[in-house]
């Protein structure tokens, strides 16, 4: 099942290639951002299980895992960003293509006028998809140090 668009007939054969080169790589870079996130939530749920194998873990073991924790949470975003470059490169070869393409009478029947490359609902996505990788670091955290800083408060109680 193919969803992407076809190229546009009236381009060059060497154009039409580029431009099903642009439409191919964009998919594959959507499906390697959850890739990537899935991998994260994985590697988070084994230093989790990991974790709950080792109770009692000392207090060398959680500060070995919280650095574990938080070098997968910086390799997600620079793959994640590595691979938001990719697409945007890509995005704006389409639109390359959708400015010079087509006739202006033809541009304005296919609402193609003004197209930018979509930052708004982009923004909002790479936002929840940063979210999603943060909250589940930050949930393997607490229940890595949740007994230690229990124990904290319980000795600024007696204070």
């Amino acid at each position: 099942m193919n969803d992407a668009p076809d190229e546009p007939e009236h381009l060059s054969p060497q154009l039409q290639i580029l431009y099903r080169d642009a439409i191919d790589n964009i998919m594959f870079l959507k499906r390697e951002q959850w890739m990537i996130t899935n991998y994260l939530i994985a590697a988070l749920a084994g230093v989790y299980a990991l974790v709950s194998s080792l109770a009692p873990v000392t207090l060398f073991e959680k500060g070995f895992l919280t650095v574990v924790v938080l070098v997968a949470v910086v390799y997600f975003f620079l793959l994640l960003n590595k691979i938001w470059e990719g697409m945007e490169k890509f995005r704006k070869r389409i639109v390359w293509f959708n400015e010079n393409a087509y006739g202006s009478v033809l541009k304005n029947e296919l609402g193609l006028e003004q197209q930018s490359t979509p930052t708004k609902t982009d923004s909002a996505f790479r936002t929840c998809i940063r979210a999603v990788g943060i909250f589940a670091a930050l949930v393997v955290l607490y229940l890595l140090w949740r007994e230690t800083l229990a124990a904290l408060v319980d000795c600024v109680k007696q204070i």
